[in-house]
């Protein structure tokens, strides 16, 4: 028998003493029970990449069809992307901050707007980059900015039903063209380093040199989480969409937590063009098998959730020793390496549902609410919540952020997802919660 411990194929035994505690010091660390102040993260939550500004309009229905006239009934202008998760993370206590490259202040109106937004919401904003700031050149010589020297803008449309589409201003995300003609910016670095949960955003990495990205990602302490945001262009028959596929998967298997929708799933695993089992159960455990060799390194539990909507979601998790927290309680000792080694190799998948919360009013938009279930999850696991309550409360962040059209400010407080705790789960389980968000 065999397990993969750091990248190395070795015998099935215990880990040597020094990677031992290289292991034991990345989960005190994450999981905050390590007390010294070298063992005291910079960032709860670091948001890489994605940072745009969503103008929503409600719309009375689709399709969009030429010289039809609709009237708007409703918009609404928002920080969206990552600056999502980081709001939601900042709101529930979480010191959250986020990493991309903006327009130039001089240039673009709006890149200060998007930092003031960010502020408000008590969310660190320095490591959102002017492009000529770093003094970044083209392999040309020249400053690269022109049409990605701009903070990226996007147009969200939503119909009666909440249900939305987007319409983007560059084919391609400004981080993209940057991190291929040089290394990553030191303040990035460090932020990335310094993080107890690096949250990645597949719209912004998406086109991302891999080889640039992988060796920030692999220098990092804490625990990584991927929500690759979108699938349909990756089943395109081009060379780009095959790279940025096999990309993908790459940082799949670099994450703890996965949050995809069953489609993204069905791509990510191949399950579709194997014509293999098509189930959203046996999606989520073909994602966690491909997510569990670098947990199985670093000895952090995995899991890979699918975001149902209005099925709530469903989750495959290889729970190590003691993070079963029984709903919170955090474990006041790390696992010793032989647990950590038993868990990374032998405890089964569990695979469980949980069902949505019921809207108290119509559904008004959708969209962030997949964003503030990553960050409410997020949130409460590095709390110390197992990872079924994790996700409970999830689905109630999901549940209020649809209540409310446009996302970023405009998605749910701490006390929004506490009332729909209150009023549709048990009274344990919203107990529990309230207790870990009140430390």
């Amino acid at each position: 028998m065999f397990c993969r411990w750091g990248g190395e194929r070795t015998a099935s035994k215990a880990p040597t003493h020094a990677r031992r505690n290289r292991i034991l010091y990345r989960w005190k660390r994450v999981r905050g029970v390590c007390g010294s102040s070298a063992c005291r993260a910079q960032y709860d939550l670091v948001a890489w990449g994605g940072v745009v500004v969503d103008l929503t309009v409600r719309v009375d229905r689709f399709p969009i069809s030429p010289f039809a006239y609709q009237r708007s009934r409703e918009r609404d202008t928002s920080v969206g992307g990552t600056c999502n998760a980081a709001i939601v993370a900042s709101r529930l206590g979480m010191r959250a901050a986020v990493l991309d490259y903006t327009g130039a202040a001089a240039q673009d109106g709006w890149a200060g707007w998007v930092r003031g937004a960010l502020a408000a919401e008590g969310v660190d904003a320095g490591g959102l980059l002017p492009p000529e700031g770093d003094g970044r050149q083209s392999s040309a010589g020249k400053t690269v900015l022109g049409h990605y020297g701009r903070t990226k803008m996007c147009l969200v449309l939503v119909n009666g039903d909440g249900q939305h589409t987007y319409i983007a201003d560059s084919e391609c995300p400004l981080i993209a063209e940057y991190s291929r003609e040089a290394q990553l910016p030191e303040q990035w670095r460090a932020a990335l380093t310094g993080a107890r949960v690096v949250l990645l955003d597949g719209y912004g990495l998406d086109g991302c040199d891999a080889a640039v990205v992988t060796a920030a990602l692999r220098r990092c302490d804490g625990v990584i989480a991927f929500d690759p945001q979108h699938s349909a262009h990756l089943t395109e028959p081009t060379p780009l969409a095959r790279a940025t596929l096999a990309f993908f998967r790459h940082l799949v298997s670099l994450s703890a937590f996965v949050f995809a929708t069953h489609d993204e799933a069905l791509v990510l695993t191949g399950a579709t063009a194997a014509a293999t089992d098509t189930s959203p159960e046996a999606c989520a455990r073909a994602l966690l098998a491909l997510q569990e060799p670098r947990a199985a390194s670093r000895g952090t539990p995995c899991a890979a959730v699918l975001k149902l909507g209005a099925a709530g979601c469903l989750v495959a998790s290889r729970t190590a020793p003691n993070d079963d927290t029984g709903g919170g309680r955090r474990s006041a000792m790390a696992p010793s390496d032989a647990s950590l080694h038993r868990a990374s190799c032998t405890t089964p998948v569990q695979v469980f549902r949980v069902p949505a919360f019921r809207p108290q009013s119509p559904v008004q938009d959708t969209v962030g609410a997949g964003d503030a279930f990553a960050a409410t999850f997020l949130s409460l696991w590095m709390r110390g919540a197992s990872v079924p309550l994790a996700a409970t409360a999830g689905c109630a962040a999901g549940c209020a952020a649809v209540q409310r059209i446009g996302a970023g400010r405009a998605l749910p407080y701490r006390a929004d997802t506490l009332a729909i705790l209150r009023q549709q789960a048990s009274v344990d389980v919203a107990g529990q919660v309230e207790q870990l968000l009140t430390r």
